[in-house]
């Protein structure tokens, strides 16, 4: 068998012409469906070689691309049947091997990565179908997160940076405002929070500061109001309250202050007036309310006294 063969159907549709040498395929082939071209392309030395098509039933192009010596080579695009293209990879050697798009239905595009030798690596972007970015870093082999990656709103504002080591995040977060301003920093290790953290209000004051060592909070913590004054300080050790509390008024005052040991309250407790006149005086024993409690009137008389040791 050598030469063009060409097949019909028994409806007299031509389905089939395809090119033999000594009995193999060998050069251009071409299937149709319902008089329409379905799929070509081409045989050398017993193997796909060369363009090849497919096309869909109402005549839009599916897909394209080269073979090399039976394997895929260079760039390869599909399209829908709308003729809206989605996606184009590209092969060397029959491995994915260069860059990979893929297409929102507008024409924008949505994703965009490297690979090598059948391995995703490289950089990594990723776009709304407005054409912002939406997201954008390195990946290592295996698909693992490496470096600095950034994301972006569908208006364009960046609003979190984030680092990471072999797939997991390690080193400083950070988030921003849509305004521009930074609304966290966090610092991470091996996946799991570790370092200074720092909360911002829109507007730029600083909103709360503090520490953690694997996941858990750790030291001093203090959080400010809107206005940059202080509002509340308190003390961790592994994770649980310990030390002393204090909260403050608007104004700078003291408004109550606690002791706390291994999580639980305990030691002596104090509320003030906003200005600045006790209000309540105890203590705590193991969380719970221990001898003589004292509450005040604006004036500083006392109004109750309660003994919870009776």
């Amino acid at each position: 068998m050598s030469g063009i063969w060409t097949y019909w159907n028994e409806d007299g549709n031509k389905y089939s012409e395809e090119t033999y040498k000594n009995g193999y395929k060998e050069g251009q082939f071409i299937l149709y469906k319902d008089g329409n071209r379905q799929r070509e392309g081409g045989y050398l030395n017993r193997k796909k070689h060369g363009l090849f098509i497919e096309w869909y039933d109402n005549g839009q192009m599916k897909q394209e691309g080269t073979f090399k010596e039976g394997r895929l080579s260079g760039v390869w695009s599909y399209w829908n049947e709308e003729g809206h293209k989605y996606k184009e990879e590209t092969y060397k050697d029959g491995k994915k091997d260069g860059l990979f798009t893929e297409y929102h239905p507008n024409g924008q595009k949505s994703i965009e990565e490297r690979w090598k030798d059948d391995v995703k690596g490289g950089l990594f972007t990723e776009w709304y179908e407005n054409g912002q970015k939406k997201s954008e870093g390195e990946l290592g082999d295996f698909n693992y997160k490496l470096g600095k990656w950034t994301y972006w709103k569908e208006d364009g504002g960046r609003y979190l940076e984030e680092s990471y080591k072999d797939g997991v995040k390690d080193g400083l977060m950070i988030g921003w405002y849509p305004n521009g301003n930074k609304s966290l920093e966090q610092g991470w290790k091996d996946d799991i929070r570790d370092g200074v953290f720092i909360a911002w209000y829109e507007d730029g004051q600083k909103k709360q500061e503090g520490n953690f060592v694997n996941d858990i909070k750790e030291g001093k913590m203090t959080y400010w109001y809107v206005d940059g004054k202080k509002w509340l300080e308190e003390t961790y050790k592994d994770g649980k309250k310990s030390g002393k509390v204090t909260g403050y008024y608007p104004n700078g005052l003291k408004r109550m202050q606690e002791h706390w040991k291994d999580g639980t309250k305990d030691g002596q407790y104090f509320q003030w007036f906003g200005n600045g006149k006790e209000k309540i005086v105890g203590n705590y024993k193991d969380g719970k309310e221990a001898g003589k409690w004292y509450e005040y009137n604006k004036e500083g008389e006392i109004e109750r006294i309660a003994n919870y040791d009776e």
